[in-house]
């Protein structure tokens, strides 16, 4: 086969569905095999719910499984993270982290990430997980509503320094 710009566009459109129907089927497997309820459980120990929406309310842990399971590096680290909180909870309380308690879960959780008990990696993945969590839920409007946030007016903040005329 000669080397041509055509050739070349009639063997990528034949190659391309395959490539991309692999990169979905692992995809998929990597989902599968991902611990989803204890990381649900982790994400709602970070801000549970009450009077207010908690962040499994608002979908917050579907939307910070989107770039864990674009970038399987990433989502070696959580898994990890999420394993070594398993052995923990286990090792504690004897039972599964999903299975367990808001307080036990909670006392838990401020026992790793003041590092009583932890590793370093584990608190840092912890801490790195909680600070995206309450980015993701303060930074959503529904927590504006709840918040009673209301945007400046269009001239701006007011400026305190000057007396009203």
């Amino acid at each position: 086969m000669i080397l041509s710009r055509r050739n070349l566009v009639k063997t990528l459109t034949m190659i391309w569905p395959g490539l991309l129907w692999s990169r979905g089927s692992l995809a998929a497997d990597r989902r599968s095999a991902f611990p989803g309820r204890s990381f649900s459980m982790l994400i709602d120990t970070f801000v549970p719910a009450d009077a207010w929406q908690g962040a499994l309310d608002l979908g917050i842990d579907e939307q910070l499984l989107e770039p864990i399971f674009t970038h399987p590096q990433y989502q070696e680290k959580v898994e990890k993270a999420l394993r070594q909180l398993q052995l923990l909870s286990n090792q504690t309380y004897g039972q599964d982290f999903a299975d367990m308690n808001l307080d036990d879960r909670s006392r838990l959780l401020e026992t790793i990430l003041n590092k009583r008990g932890s590793t370093g990696e584990l608190r840092s993945q912890l801490a790195s997980l909680r600070n995206k969590t309450l980015t993701r839920y303060y930074t959503a409007p529904e927590a504006f509503k709840m918040l009673d946030y209301h945007p400046p007016s269009q001239g701006g903040y007011p400026d305190y320094a000057k007396p009203p005329a």
